[in-house]
């Protein structure tokens, strides 16, 4: 479990997946905000399947916690379930990875989702001896870049109408951060 002031960073349970359906899956602008695949309703029964599937499987590229509160924050209580959170597509040759997440409504704008950014790098390059982390995000998600930027990420390009949302194509932001810029930093 990874620690930090307002939430930990814990393995994903099978219970998580039926916490979490509604408020995360269940939402396709949420899903395009979060997400570069195309949404599509999925019922529970799917979502836990593919739970099932994944935890039979070696999880090395990609890396799965539960977001959930360590105190009570805003008007969530203490041990209060509220997001996801990723590595994933990692490379252990070039030890690298992506990172992701993803917080129920209720959680956002209460500093939480930097917090899980934090802890996240800190995971990937101290514990995981990662070399660099990327993120990419809808040039319009100015909390994700906000977030990103604030814990040293920098942006390196932006592509031009790579994702489709909400009818329209939309830029996706590429940033970049590197183990020695984060060391640097501390």
């Amino acid at each position: 479990m990874l620690r930090g002031k307002l939430i930990c960073l814990r393995a994903r349970l099978r219970s998580d997946i039926e916490i979490l359906h509604d408020p995360l899956r269940a939402d396709p602008d949420l899903w395009m905000l979060s997400d570069v695949r195309a949404w599509v309703p999925q019922s529970l029964d799917v979502a836990l399947a593919q739970f099932d599937k994944r935890q039979a499987e070696e999880q090395v590229k990609f890396l799965d916690f539960i977001v959930e509160t360590l105190v009570a924050v805003g008007s969530l209580p203490a041990g209060r379930v509220v997001g996801e959170a990723c590595l994933w597509d990692t490379d252990l040759h070039t030890r690298s990875a992506h990172l992701g997440l993803a917080l129920i409504e209720e959680a956002r704008g209460l500093g939480l989702g930097r917090e899980v950014v934090d802890l996240l790098v800190d995971y990937a390059f101290r514990v995981r001896g990662l070399h660099r982390l990327q993120c990419e995000t809808h040039a319009e998600n100015e909390a994700m870049l906000g977030m990103a930027e604030a814990a040293g990420f920098q942006r390196e390009g932006q592509l031009r109408q790579v994702s489709w949302r909400s009818g329209r194509f939309v830029d996706q932001v590429v940033l970049g951060l590197l183990a020695q810029e984060w060391k640097a930093q501390r």
